[in-house]
């Protein structure tokens, strides 16, 4: 916990204590100073004493000055307070008042000082009947978590015409603004209690500008009125990281009863296609998790232009054009994002940092999706090819008596702060956890486990996951399984799942072959293996070559394959954060286009930008 953050915290006692001596009808000194509490992880809100259980949101929209201008109505749950606190960052509060619509009153608050991650406390001076807090407020050019797009973008396209007919025909990107979820950025732009594991209702009237369709995590509208103002409400109690909004000139195409799709800019005949695949996808996905929590599902095909993409909110899933290409696989980022509808409701809103074991479980299913559609040979790679992803980023932080013998790896040559270390640690969990059931279980056993408690639980906490999975694992007679160990504690317990792919010592030895031969590319074989590579043996022929390579090696694999045009993101992605590290100049030339296109987010771990 920071200087400023424990400042905040005694700054807010001592303006409490005079606000409360000068208030002739406020609350009395020692309700003020007894609600103070302390913050919960990086929140200053005061929950225990005062947490909101439903939240309304007013808002007009102004893309000419870029702001928003909003109203946060908070219906409380009061035990008692004369304090309510709330979580702000690059905020113009305007005014507070108390009181449902139309019978409000104003009433004195105070805001703390500003910290460049967590922002500030919104401390509002309430009485222990108070049931309706109202802020009234406006975004500023410091809400970075609003971003706005609105200028004239040109698409960068390769002149390599393995890509030119996979890309957004638009030469333009229309107007348009996305929120960013998360911790940190919610406050950005919604003044709340920002502890993102408890769940609350919420409702939002929009109004935007003519021609502007909103969108947001919940059920939406597929065409635009007359009025320009949009009513939404949850369907049912989530996140407030889940509480997203984007606007723009949207076109919706229905696929489905159960999925559609949103489009800001004129799309090509190939990226249609392929959304055809999507009900599919989606049907097959039901067969093993059971019916979704959410009547409908809507992607957003994103600008071209787009620095950020690839995120979700409940019913509502944001990605760039790029994930749509002729390359096989893109139907497996495809399920990537729809499964986020089912695991995400496993218990990560039941605490923040089981995000990181809910993401290893989702992994896990993706896997089956690969057995399903590719066949064992590409299951067993990609299943090595994620463990030893994460391995690379946790062991630096988690020493080898953390890790069975079966899963250390001695190649450990990425370094990571220790946030990155620590997720990939709880995503290895999740995932290994995910494959000793399956050992344990049986597949089928497995997934009746799954449906049967998606379905009957709605709060979804972790000890509800374990109770309910410790009484199906007796009831199936398993006995000593080490399920408190595999959910809370520091190591990974021996398992009996054996992570072994042929496939993957096949591309090692290819590997040698390749930086010992320099006639390897007039081999026969080389050729007609190379054909046959798919994602995962491309992905994992990146991650095998040593740290260090020769250049001229580099720009022969470029020549001959284009891996700096590839159509396939994920490839492309590798082989230039690969190229960076190796001061690699053949990538230079298409840097731009690709930073252009992505945004620097994914690149910044790999070159100072």
């Amino acid at each position: 916990m920071n200087i400023k953050f424990i400042a905040n915290r005694l700054i807010i006692v001592f303006y409490l204590f005079l606000i409360a001596c000068s208030e002739t009808e406020a609350p009395t000194k020692l309700g003020a100073l007894a609600s103070i509490e302390a913050g919960e992880d990086n929140s200053y809100a005061n929950i225990y004493s005062v947490s909101t259980k439903h939240l309304h949101l007013d808002l007009d929209v102004n893309f000419e000055n870029k702001s928003i201008y909003g109203i946060a109505r908070h219906e409380i749950e009061n035990n008692h307070a004369d304090t309510a606190i709330f979580d702000i960052k690059g905020l113009q509060i305007q005014k507070v008042t108390l009181g449902a619509k139309g019978k409000e009153k104003n009433t004195s608050y105070i805001i703390g000082i500003e910290d460049s991650i967590n922002g500030a406390p919104l401390s509002v001076l309430i009485t222990p009947k108070t049931r309706f807090i109202n802020i009234y407020y406006q975004t500023t050019d410091q809400t970075t978590s609003l971003h706005w797009n609105n200028e004239k973008i040109k698409s960068i396209f390769s002149k390599d015409s393995i890509q030119k007919d996979t890309l957004v025909e638009s030469s333009t990107t229309p107007s348009y603004v996305y929120t960013l979820p998360g911790e940190q950025f919610i406050r950005n732009w919604i003044p709340l209690q920002d502890i993102g594991y408890r769940k609350i209702n919420y409702s939002a009237t929009v109004r935007v500008p003519e021609g502007l369709l909103p969108l947001m995590g919940t059920i939406n509208p597929t065409k635009k009125n007359d009025s320009s103002t949009y009513h939404f409400s949850s369907v049912t109690p989530v996140s407030i990281y889940d509480i997203g909004l984007t606007i723009g000139n949207f076109k919706h195409k229905k696929l489905s009863d159960k999925i559609g799709i949103y489009f800001i800019q004129k799309i090509n005949k190939s990226i249609l296609k392929e959304t055809k695949t999507l009900p599919v996808i989606f049907k097959n996905i039901e067969k093993t998790y059971g019916k979704s929590p959410w009547p409908i599902t809507n992607l957003i095909v994103l600008a071209d232009s787009s620095p950020f993409h690839n995120y979700t909110y409940p019913c509502l899933y944001f990605i760039h054009p790029s994930i749509f290409s002729k390359y096989e696989n893109s139907t497996y980022d495809l399920e990537q994002f729809l499964l986020n509808n089912w695991p995400s409701t496993f218990f990560s809103n039941s605490c923040k940092n089981n995000l990181s074991l809910e993401t290893g479980i989702t992994n896990y299913y993706l896997n089956r999706f690969v057995l399903q559609n590719y066949g064992k040979e590409q299951a067993e790679l990609a299943s090595k090819l994620y463990i030893n992803t994460c391995l690379l980023s946790a062991q630096e932080d988690f020493p080898r008596q953390f890790l069975p013998a079966n899963v250390y790896t001695k190649n450990c040559n990425e370094k990571s702060s220790t946030q990155t270390k620590e997720i990939a640690f709880k995503q290895l969990k999740g995932y290994l956890l995910m494959k000793s059931l399956e050992t344990s279980l049986g597949t089928l056993k497995l997934d009746r486990f799954v449906r049967k408690y998606l379905l009957e639980n709605q709060t979804h906490s972790l000890t509800d996951f374990e109770r309910e999975l410790n009484h199906y694992l007796v009831q199936e007679e398993v006995i000593r399984f080490p399920l408190k160990t595999w959910l809370y504690g520091k190591k990974i317990p021996p398992f009996t799942y054996k992570i072994s792919s042929k496939r993957h010592l096949q591309i090692h030895v290819f590997i040698k072959s390749f930086l010992s031969n320099k006639r390897f590319f007039r081999l026969r074989k080389t050729k007609v293996t190379f054909t046959h590579f798919t994602q995962f043996d491309w992905l994992t022929f990146i991650s095998l070559l040593p740290a260090k390579t020769d250049v001229k090696k580099l720009s022969q694999l470029d020549a001959q394959f284009h891996l700096s045009y590839h159509p396939n993101k994920n490839i492309q992605s590798a082989w230039i954060k690969y190229g960076l590290k190796n001061n690699y100049t053949g990538i230079k030339s298409v840097l731009q286009g690709v930073l252009a296109r992505f945004g620097d987010k994914v690149y910044k771990s790999s070159f100072k930008i």
